[in-house]
């Protein structure tokens, strides 16, 4: 049953993703601030990539506080969801937030080791 909802929740995902003009994508990736790196886990043995995407106008303000969304499985969705939170922002449908997706070394890694 939770394959059902899952598969859903992506239909539902890349629907939205496909909707975000290609020329909005280019002009956020442009302003977008995004910072990317690794974090090794003592806990269960295995170096994680860590992305962020901050909100545009994060460095106008630097005592403002900003809602934070943590994203599993990074590695496939996080460019989707950024992208889509981005866009969300400009049009006013979601505050400004922090976007931090924790994912794998690769991609063939994430389906092997998530279940783990």
């Amino acid at each position: 049953m939770q394959a059902k909802y899952f598969t859903i929740l992506v239909a539902i995902l890349t629907l939205i993703y496909s909707c975000v003009s290609k020329e909005a994508d280019k002009s956020s990736n442009i302003k977008q601030l995004k910072e990317e790196w690794t974090l090794y886990s003592k806990s269960v043995g295995d170096t994680f990539v860590i992305s962020i995407q901050l909100p545009e106008n994060y460095n106008s303000d630097s005592n403002k506080k900003y809602p934070t969304v943590y994203l599993l499985d990074a590695n496939f969705y996080f460019p989707m969801m950024a992208s889509v939170f981005r866009e969300y922002e400009k049009a006013g449908l979601l505050p400004p937030l922090i976007l931090v997706g924790i994912g794998y070394k690769s991609f063939e890694l994430m389906d092997s080791l998530r279940q783990r």
